[in-house]
């Protein structure tokens, strides 16, 4: 499955993959659309596939998963737990699942990658070859209006400034097709870095990202409140509310890396289940000024608690005060809305591209 709206894939490179991949041309899906994805998800689970290949991005690879998890879920072959193994090949803008299913695209070289990456998926695939990596997939449920609310799975969400920089990415995109000024790059991270320096920054100079809400964990699960003060210390705190109050950013994830290889949730995997919500309560000037040790994951605050770090299977959040506020998964924003439920759902079995860990050095 290849996503035609994902910034590096387009008709050229369908064509380099029917022509260079060794994958018959039956076996391959271009897709525009929801419409598109749900075709191509009724003929995997037809064909009965054990292994399907996703090119794109962070919002491409989710779409096929829910593409897949609804057609199998209507059939009633188990929805998320009936998915074949996922080989992601990322060609999207931020790719954050990449690192962590050890596909490089340095490794092939970009656009040439794809080819030789399925070819090299293809000659590999035995029934007693499949080495996979699992990671438990989140579903986010949004509050608002009944009109408005909805539900996605994903692999990280959020809300604050991360939310409101991706709106303000999505307007620098829409003038930049509009004017026909810089439509390419803008598109890509250099507007991400365009709507970040002349839109979000001013506003989080003046706060206007900023949020009040109450995260509350269910009674009976056991919360780890991560305490950077003692060296990262776990602390069960329970359930209940477990945190009240301003914030900048609040995000869940089940992945380390952000996207663009900002490593922003760095205990997604310091368990074999669960996720990690964390909550930015630094200004704007503190963050710039701290942004290699926040960008590499390494950034902590024994003292002010500028970031507030929980692990757990599910918490609910709700925004305090009027008005709706942006919300984000995988990178693509949703829209206003006035809270949200994230929990995980069960593991998604990726193919792992990464080679076997030494066990004895040789």
């Amino acid at each position: 499955m290849l996503n035609l709206n994902a910034r590096l894939v387009d008709e050229a490179l369908v064509k380099q993959v029917i022509q260079d991949s060794g994958i018959p041309h039956g076996d391959i899906y271009a897709t525009r659309s929801r419409e598109d994805a749900s075709t191509a998800a009724r003929d995997i689970i037809d064909g009965g596939y054990d292994v399907v290949a996703v090119v794109g991005g962070d919002g491409t690879i989710v779409g096929a998963i829910e593409a897949l998890a609804e057609e199998g879920e209507r059939r009633g072959e188990g929805g998320v737990k009936g998915l074949p193994v996922i080989a992601y090949l990322p060609m999207g803008t931020g790719n954050g699942l990449g690192g962590v299913v050890g596909y490089k695209v340095g490794r092939f070289k970009k656009r040439k990658s794809i080819a030789k990456g399925l070819r090299l998926l293809k000659s590999s695939h035995t029934s007693t070859s499949i080495k996979t990596v699992p990671v438990p997939l989140l579903s986010v449920t949004y509050k608002g209006a009944p009109s408005s609310s909805s539900s996605n799975l994903c692999f990280f969400c959020g809300c604050g400034f991360d939310a409101v920089m991706l709106n303000d990415f999505i307007t620098i995109k829409k003038w930049a097709r509009k004017t026909g000024i810089l439509t390419g790059p803008l598109s890509s991270i250099p507007g991400y870095c365009a709507a970040l320096a002349f839109k979000t920054l001013p506003k989080g100079v003046r706060r206007i990202h900023e949020l009040k809400v109450r995260v509350t964990a269910p009674i009976s699960q056991d919360t780890t409140w991560i305490d950077h003060r003692r060296g990262d210390f776990a602390t069960n705190v329970g359930g209940g509310v477990v945190f009240e109050g301003t914030t900048g950013i609040l995000a869940a994830a089940t992945v380390p890396f952000y996207g663009g290889g900002m490593k922003l949730f760095p205990f997604a995997r310091m368990g074999r289940e669960g996720m990690h919500l964390r909550l930015g309560r630094m200004s704007p000037v503190v963050g710039a000024v701290n942004i290699p040790g926040v960008f590499k994951g390494w950034y902590r605050d024994k003292k002010t608690q500028r970031i507030v770090d929980f692990r757990g299977e599910e918490f609910d959040v709700e925004f305090l005060g009027e008005g709706e506020k942006p919300v984000q998964h995988s990178g693509e924003g949703v829209g206003g809305k006035t809270g949200f439920n994230v929990k995980t759902v069960g593991d998604v079995e990726f193919w792992d591209w990464e080679e076997d860990r030494v066990v004895i050095d040789e």
